[in-house]
């Protein structure tokens, strides 16, 4: 309970319900359009790429032009919050 008291302190709310999600967001251009809009937690797919790179893919990719630091450290600057999904055990 802890968790989701956090939560809905940190984005002011008083339901889970109000919060408003991105999914299988895993490129720069879907990042920024979704940090630029209302959505409060974005969910992205963390895998390795073919040279181990960490990289946001949803499988069967295994190519992106966003690794999972550019995406956390942009989530992080415009305060929302972020789901992982790993894909591999790599």
């Amino acid at each position: 309970m802890i968790f989701v008291n956090n939560i809905l302190n940190f984005f002011n709310l008083e339901n889970l319900w109000e919060i408003r999600w991105a999914h299988g967001v895993n490129s720069k251009k879907v990042l920024e359009k979704v940090c630029s809009s209302d959505v409060m937690m974005i969910e992205g797919d963390i895998q390795s790429d073919l040279s181990g790179n960490i990289i946001m893919a949803h499988p069967p990719k295994k190519i992106s032009d966003i690794t999972f630091f550019e995406w956390i450290d942009q989530i992080i600057s415009y305060k929302k919050g972020a789901k992982i999904d790993f894909k591999d055990k790599s």
